[in-house]
């Protein structure tokens, strides 16, 4: 093992429940069960990392972009790495994105990094579309929900979404959507978990299109969950919905993958990566697709049922957290 220290300037690991906090908090846990000097540093604590030694590396999560080249600058003696959970960009070009699409915090951010840390093959790919020359290192997540044997599942059709209330989540699109297709004689429900306090506005639009369209009564708001809270829920559930327009990983659908519950998802970044239809898989090219689609199940039972079987007998392997750290250990480390 190197005896390198690595620096992980990162949001709070005990700050409100994301994709990019947990991944960041469990890979420094998984680094540290391995004997890697893994430390986790806040923004307010830069000054840190004066305490670096050469050679020493400083990863920094894509949250601060605008900073990275300034702190690049100001500690020489390390080599820095992009932490890369998505870049900003491609909320608004999630079909294509180009480098004259980047905004000069991106291209600045960009041009200094030493190497990019990222959670998917899609990730590397759109890195290297934007001529990004230098290394690359994929590190998947790791997914090791724990199974109930007899999941309960209510008698009405049900189907769950994971997803904090943000624009890039695509949940008022969708609750629109289902809104303007659903009829009298629909039977379902649909639980959405997921923090409302990063976007207070769209979280209020998403209640008001629920609470007052044909969906009154149809929809759940949960808040957000502890992540050991999750497999649970989906396994309360017939089925798992994602409206989000882009993901550059999906940490919820590899774990409703794991935990073998039927997907359907809107097509956009790394999402097609987790669906088979041979699992119960839909992809959906919309919103108003996926709401479509939703409706059909709810009205099948046989149909939802026998997706269920398929998606159960799939189900994709755990992936611990310790071979996320072991995949970064010899790729990540290695440049």
């Amino acid at each position: 093992m190197s005896d390198e220290k690595h620096w992980f300037l990162v949001p709070d690991l005990n700050g409100p429940t994301t994709g990019g906090t947990l991944y960041n908090r469990e890979l420094v846990a998984a680094l540290g069960r391995l004997g890697v000097a893994a430390e986790p540093v806040k923004r307010e604590q830069v000054a840190k990392l004066k305490l670096g030694a050469p050679g020493d590396r400083c990863w920094v999560d894509s949250l601060f972009l605008a900073e990275f080249p300034s702190w690049c600058a100001a500690y020489p003696q390390l080599k820095f790495g992009l932490i890369l959970h998505y870049l900003p960009s491609l909320l608004e070009h999630p079909d294509a994105l180009w480098v004259e699409d980047l905004s000069a915090v991106e291209k600045a951010a960009l041009g200094c990094a030493d190497v990019c840390l990222v959670t998917s093959r899609f990730m590397k790919q759109v890195l290297r579309g934007l001529g990004f020359g230098r290394s690359i290192a994929i590190v998947e997540p790791g997914c090791e929900p724990v199974r109930t044997a007899d999941p309960m599942l209510p008698e009405v059709p049900s189907a769950l979404m994971i997803a904090n209330l943000l624009p890039s989540k695509g949940i008022l699109e969708y609750l629109e959507s289902l809104g303007r297709q659903v009829e009298a004689k629909d039977r379902f429900q649909l639980a959405v978990i997921g923090s409302h306090d990063l976007e207070h506005v769209y979280a209020a639009r998403c209640k008001t299109a629920a609470e007052q369209s044909a969906l009154k009564h149809r929809v759940t708001f949960l808040g957000a969950l502890a992540p050991e809270q999750i497999a649970p829920a989906l396994q309360a559930h017939h089925f798992f919905v994602s409206a989000s327009r882009i993901e550059s990983y999906g940490m919820a659908l590899a774990e409703a993958r794991t935990v073998g519950v039927p997907i359907l998802a809107q097509a956009g970044g790394n999402v097609a990566a987790f669906m088979d239809p041979n699992s119960g898989g839909e992809l959906a090219a919309d919103a108003t697709q996926l709401a479509s689609a939703s409706l059909l199940l709810f009205r099948d039972p046989a149909a939802l049922a026998a997706r269920r079987v398929l998606a159960l007998a799939n189900a994709a392997t755990p992936r611990a957290w310790d071979d996320a750290g072991r995949d970064f250990c010899t790729s990540a480390m290695s440049v």
